[in-house]
């Protein structure tokens, strides 16, 4: 014996969404959302041709999603994040402000021994921790697991 599990019709329809609509006899029908899930009425409002209707979701199926949102580029995203979390931005640069200032410090020496020609494109590396390492490495700029493409 076969047992079919119901299968619960999407109510995630948003509005712009490009959708199919069965009317009974007149079967298939391309139509827009126009209004989002009622959650009371259990109906989507869909445009079909010029006339808006009310229609249950289990006569809709997804065709193409409207609206489709291009993702954030790795800097929208931050900058995003420093707008919404001020007061975790001032903590966290205050917490390694010790770290930036050896860095800085560390390419300015460096640049004094090895000139300003020679650092155009070179970054300065603690080889064991900034906090406490003396001994730098002059590396490639833009390198490793974070490289800018």
């Amino acid at each position: 014996m076969l047992i079919l599990e119901a299968v619960k019709p999407r109510t995630d329809y948003r509005v712009g969404d490009t959708v199919s609509v069965w009317q009974g006899f007149a079967g298939w029908h391309n139509g827009t959302v126009v209004a989002p899930y009622d959650k009371r009425k259990k109906t989507v409002n869909v445009q079909v041709d010029s006339s808006k209707h009310d229609i249950h979701v289990g006569h809709l199926k997804l065709k193409k999603r409207g609206r489709v949102k291009e993702a954030l580029s790795p800097t929208e995203r931050t900058r995003r994040y420093n707008k919404r979390h001020p007061k975790k931005v001032r903590a966290h640069l205050k917490a390694t402000q010790e770290d930036r200032v050896e860095r800085n410090r560390a390419r300015r020496n460096a640049v004094k021994k090895h000139g300003k020609k020679k650092m155009e494109n070179k970054d300065v590396h603690h080889v064991d921790n900034v906090k406490n390492s003396k001994r730098t490495r002059i590396v490639k700029r833009d390198h490793g697991p974070d490289k800018k493409s």
